[in-house]
């Protein structure tokens, strides 16, 4: 079953330079405001700016894994035509799975002569895309009884119509996260505010949930079990930088 949750806001904000000391966040202040049009003087507006991130969490939707074959031989020849052949039953052996051609792609090729001058060693390795994490284990064992030689890595990570929808969430609490900030300095120095001078998206990222590396170790293809990977929850991070007015 699919199941949504959100965490609170992360509490770590800080004002610009030192937190909570307005002259150390540059204030645009003149030392005797004027009223241009006469009569009197205008209240004096300083500004400061403050730093607010906020935190969400959700269940994986899809898991990406990096699978390759590998070959040695002590003639290149042999080792490309090696990882051809390994290649295309996997590859056939993925499809048969039910794993869509667009979600295969190749992330590395390599052949080349070892330090000694003794061996040619290769490799081909491809990301693919598991639209139904569920069934993780059963496309890595497919592809190590395929061919495989390698699973480097199991990400499970968030649909892209998911991540749109969190980082509009994590963004909105690092705005309240900022203004809670702004309005604590406010209360310590009597000051009010009045306006929003400016406001910056300085960092939002989507944090996959990674598979212990210990836990695909052992996966091999004369292995009796299924292979069984633990998914965990997805982190998603935002960050804002907001410039405040203040009247004294």
């Amino acid at each position: 079953m699919y199941r949504r949750r959100f965490i609170g806001v992360v509490g770590l904000v800080g004002a610009a330079s030192t937190s909570g000391c307005l002259s150390s966040a540059g204030i645009g202040a003149n030392d005797e405001p004027t009223n241009p049009n006469g009569g009197e003087p205008q209240a004096r507006t300083s500004t400061i700016q403050v730093v607010g991130q906020g935190e969400a969490e959700d269940d994986p939707e899809i898991a990406r894994l990096q699978i390759a074959v590998e070959e040695r031989d002590e003639a290149a020849e042999m080792v490309r035509q090696s990882l051809a052949e390994q290649s295309e039953d996997v590859l056939a052996a993925l499809k048969d799975a039910g794993i869509d051609e667009d979600d295969i792609t190749t992330a590395q090729y390599r052949l080349r002569e070892d330090r000694d001058g003794l061996w040619y060693e290769g490799s081909h390795a491809y990301d693919v895309t598991v639209r139904n994490i569920d069934e993780v284990g059963v496309v890595i064992d497919t592809a190590v009884t395929a061919g495989a030689d390698d699973v480097g890595r199991v990400d499970f990570t968030l649909a892209e119509e998911t991540r749109e929808e969190l980082r509009e969430v994590v963004l909105g609490r690092a705005l309240e996260d900022a203004r809670r900030e702004a309005d604590l300095i406010a209360a310590e120095k009597d000051l009010e505010i009045v306006s929003t001078a400016s406001i910056s998206t300085t960092r939002t990222d989507v944090r996959p949930f990674r598979a212990d590396s210990a836990a695909l170790a052992g996966v091999t293809a004369d292995a009796g079990a299924p292979t069984q990977i633990q998914e965990g929850p997805v982190t998603v991070r935002g960050q804002v930088e907001v410039v405040y007015r203040f009247a004294e």
